[in-house]
């Protein structure tokens, strides 16, 4: 027996699985994103975005110190766990 919290989530999640079990999900998600980047800069959000892009992070732990900003972290480290993937997936 199923409480409606379970049905409930299960509705949310549902659609949320089969978009990510079909093949193309990743390329529409990076359109997407690509789209509303253009839009953002282009547009008259373009200050907020550059000020986001220049807005700095800190992540400590375990000994470790990382302080960039979120525009050097896409580059590095977000592209870095994209070809990483990207190579295990060779594999695959």
């Amino acid at each position: 027996m199923e409480t409606p919290w379970e049905k409930y989530f299960e509705k949310v999640t549902q659609p949320i699985e089969e978009f990510i079990r079909y093949k193309a999900s990743g390329a529409m998600l990076l359109f997407l994103c690509a789209v509303a980047s253009f839009a953002l800069v282009n547009f008259q959000f373009h200050d907020r975005f550059e000020a986001i892009l220049k807005a700095e992070i800190s992540i400590t732990g375990a000994g470790l110190f990382l302080h960039m900003s979120v525009h050097h972290f896409i580059n590095d480290g977000l592209m870095a766990l994209f070809f990483l993937l990207m190579g295990l997936m060779k594999y695959y």
